[in-house]
């Protein structure tokens, strides 16, 4: 069993399938504490093995497949749902880290280059934190890490030499060993990296805290409609800071620019 407790909800993973179990507890196994403040909600998630992969809650059926790939993604896609939903205005798609004082979120569609870039982040810079690979919670200007471990597809850099590999239906992911840090990110001291990952051009455009919002509002995982104004405040303290657009063709051009 795999426990995981957040913002006041506790999550029980079972199942009796090694692969998935692992896979699972890789990327959410470190975060648990045994003694709870206060626990708001409690949900239990199983998934049964029978010719097929069944999710299920303890009252309903939630996903079936015949994939190991897909019956893992989900789970990882529905353990963040029920975080996302349980206390917050809205939900920002993003990596981010902590260096020098500062946060750094990078923000993108899938396959912009986000984990990869945290990953060499926290590879090449002395003291640098990880706080998010996909996910920051905003409620009431307060903004919380999510601490799920990072995902990264297999790659032929250095990254391999150092973080664990973990492989299934021949895709492969790297889950760095990373230390979990949940925190409260200051919004005072926030850069955003929107990513643009490009072949042939590379560029770093400073852009209007306007055009940042709206880019930012794009990049929402989910928000609450019951909460209009608490969102808006919060897209504005977010973006009152440095607001980059960056098309890149290499890694070492973000990290370059972030020194």
């Amino acid at each position: 069993m795999v426990k995981i407790f957040f913002n006041n909800t506790l999550v029980e993973f079972f199942c009796y399938e090694e692969k998935i179990n692992k896979y699972i507890n890789l990327l959410y196994g470190k975060f648990y504490k045994k003694k709870f403040i206060f626990l708001k909600n409690k949900v239990s998630l199983y998934v049964i093995v029978d010719n097929c992969y069944y999710l299920k809650t303890k009252n309903s059926l939630v996903f079936k497949t015949n994939s190991i790939y897909e019956i893992c993604n989900y789970v990882d896609f529905y353990i963040q749902q029920i975080f996302i939903n349980s206390d917050s205005d809205f939900a920002i798609h993003c990596a981010c880290i902590k260096y020098k004082k500062s946060f750094y979120l990078f923000i993108g569609a899938g396959g912009s280059g986000k984990s990869t870039i945290v990953s060499h982040c926290l590879e090449e810079f002395n003291n640098c934190i990880f706080l998010s690979d996909e996910t920051l919670l905003v409620k009431q200007k307060r903004i919380i890490s999510f601490p799920r471990s990072i995902l990264v597809k297999k790659s032929n850099d250095k990254l391999t030499e150092n973080n664990l590999l973990f492989d299934f239906d021949r895709r492969a992911y790297l889950i760095p060993k990373i230390i979990l840090h949940r925190a409260i990110i200051n919004s005072n001291k926030i850069q955003l990296f929107f990513l643009d990952f490009n072949d042939t051009i590379f560029s770093i455009e400073t852009i209007s805290q306007i055009k940042a919002m709206d880019l930012l509002r794009k990049n929402l995982l989910w928000y609450n409609k019951n909460t209009p104004k608490n969102i808006l405040n919060s897209l504005i303290n977010i973006t009152e800071g440095e607001n980059y657009f960056i098309r890149y063709k290499t890694w070492e051009q973000v990290l370059d620019f972030i020194k």
